[in-house]
């Protein structure tokens, strides 16, 4: 994929593993878990690193579309003499060949931002010339207002002198609805956003336990209180512009609440594989998981 805007480079430590449902079968693979810590400069506005994924596809084979822009929005409140606020953080026109493939993540050729505190509700991304690829066949893909917005759930919030790591999350599958029969889709993007400084990340690689290869779209989650934090590994290997390798098998959950969860990994033919794991609040934390086949 030929863009050029700067992809988040995210060093996921593949060479650490953990433990599986059957910790017999692979507690000779078991080191001291991975930390890697994250700081935050201090300034008069934030400094702000966003990034735009599209996970949890099951069912297309590709997507593509032409952006122009990314550009956040802060919604007034006239009562609270809140003003109405509009940043764009990316004016650049670019072609994107494949969005679905964007899963390990992307952002705009941004840098470090400098966003005013407040609380962002939405992104608006102006787009065209989109298309869907499902079962061989390419499907045009309309958009509401020729754009994308992008709803935060919960808002983004900016603080001050603080500097957050942000990521969208796009769910594919509940995002592209078929319209006309199922000749075209309509993008309604279900987005989730984590704060990367509030919350911690599962990082890792499934694979398979009688081969020892790496397994792809496997379903990978957390649960907290009973909510799932999911995604799914990767499918595919690429290496990005800056000449970072990611490959079959890795995932990244982000937006985990601090604390111990349990967390699991599944795919159709293989057991599922469990473990406790501990998230740290604005930390990477590693996992690796060896499924079984059934």
């Amino acid at each position: 994929m030929n863009i050029k805007i700067t992809i988040l480079v995210l060093i996921l430590g593949l060479g650490l593993l953990s433990c599986s449902r059957n910790a017999a079968e692979i507690g000779n693979l078991q080191p001291e878990p991975s930390i890697h810590l994250k700081t935050s400069p201090v300034s008069d506005h934030a400094k702000s690193r966003l990034q735009i994924r599209f996970v949890n596809n099951s069912e297309f084979d590709s997507a593509g579309g032409k952006l122009t822009a990314i550009i956040l929005v802060r919604k007034g409140n006239a009562k609270l003499g809140i003003k109405s606020k509009r940043i764009t953080v990316w004016n650049q026109v670019e072609y994107f060949n494949d969005l679905l493939h964007m899963n390990t993540g992307i952002m705009g050729d941004l840098g470090l931002l400098s966003i005013p505190p407040g609380d962002y509700n939405f992104a608006e991304v102006p787009v065209s010339e989109g298309w869907v690829a499902k079962d061989g066949k390419i499907f045009p893909v309309k958009f509401p207002g020729n754009k994308m917005t992008l709803a935060f759930k919960p808002a983004f919030t900016v603080g001050e002198g603080l500097s957050p790591d942000v990521v969208m999350d796009i769910d594919v599958d509940r995002s592209f609805v078929a319209i006309k029969g199922g000749s075209a889709y309509i993008f309604k993007p279900i987005v989730k956003v984590a704060n990367l400084t509030t919350t911690g990340s599962l990082v890792g690689i499934v694979v398979d336990g009688a081969t020892g290869s790496p397994l792809g779209n496997a379903h990978v989650y957390v649960n907290v209180n009973g909510e799932n934090y999911d995604t799914y590994s990767l499918n595919y290997s690429f290496t990005d512009p800056y000449g970072q390798f990611h490959s079959v098998g890795e995932y990244w959950i982000p937006g985990i609440p601090a604390g111990t969860a349990m967390a699991y990994a599944e795919k159709e033919g293989y057991r599922v594989a469990s473990t406790e794991v501990s998230i740290l609040e604005g930390n990477f934390n590693t996992q690796y998981f060896v499924l079984a086949p059934q």
